[in-house]
């Protein structure tokens, strides 16, 4: 899967996902971080982490809109390609849906409960 990823060190703040658009590019984040905007709630993204799969594996538009910081060094794969690539190779699909699953694991594991709005009566 690594081989066909671009590699890259992001020169500015790079807006890669817009919240309620298509997802083009799948990203993971080598080293540095990402701000994410959704529904209103900002929180940071550590490295180590896709942005995008969720959009991708559900293959509907963006839930978030999510900007990776200059500086970070980042794997980007072409959404159209990786779909050509997984009709001609199953087993990439395999890998793909391993490593998304993991992934998504990781992040449900560690993600705390929003703050709770207090009551008025």
């Amino acid at each position: 899967m690594i081989k066909h990823a671009d590699r890259a060190i992001l020169e500015l703040d790079q807006t890669v996902t817009t919240e309620g658009d298509p997802v083009k590019c799948l990203y993971f984040i080598l080293f540095g971080n990402a701000e994410v905007n959704k529904r209103g709630a900002q929180f940071a993204l550590p490295d180590r982490v896709f942005i995008g799969e969720v959009a991708y594996l559900l293959q509907r538009p963006s839930v978030a809109t999510t900007t990776i910081s200059a500086g970070a060094e980042v794997l980007r794969w072409d959404v159209d390609d990786m779909r050509q690539n997984i009709a001609r190779n199953p087993r990439f699909k395999l890998a793909i849906d391993a490593m998304l699953s993991y992934n998504l694991a990781r992040k449900v594991g560690e993600a705390i409960a929003p703050q709770m709005q207090p009551q008025v009566a």
